[in-house]
């Protein structure tokens, strides 16, 4: 009888976004009011809900990776920390379906000059945060 062990599609572009930032491959733009530089791997056929949770799982800055047909990364920062917040696209105007594609939404990000405001990341007392800067990455 063969072991069968079932796909992890997840944790599996974890060690792989692991073993690249362990090479030096790859750079982390976001690091937050501690130091850290917290990263969330997804993938693009997620849903937004679930990498909004993992986001605010570590404060609301983020260094995220998704993979799709390619290797995406973009930054997300608190929007009290953000440049330029005043100038991102706000969609707490009209928020995108949690079940958003994560992969949509990182188009979405890619096209805007300064980023998108994400109202859902923290606690409604808190400000929300801002991703932007989405990219293409390449590991090795």
């Amino acid at each position: 009888m063969t072991d069968h062990v079932a796909p992890r599609p997840v944790e599996d572009f974890r060690l792989e976004v692991m073993m690249n930032l362990a090479n030096g491959d790859i750079d982390l733009d976001v690091v937050d009011a501690a130091g850290r530089r917290p990263v969330i791997v997804a993938l693009d056929d997620e849903h937004l809900a679930t990498l909004i949770r993992r986001i605010e799982n570590v404060g609301g800055y983020a260094n995220v990776f998704a993979r799709g047909t390619h290797v995406r990364q973009v930054s997300v920062i608190r929007s009290e920390s953000a440049l330029f917040e005043n100038e991102a696209d706000d969609l707490s105007v009209e928020a995108p379906a949690g079940t958003v594609s994560v992969g949509a939404f990182l188009d979405y990000v890619s096209i805007q000059a300064h980023g998108v405001k994400v109202p859902a990341v923290l606690r409604a007392d808190e400000p929300g945060a801002t991703a932007r800067h989405a990219r293409d990455v390449a590991f090795a």
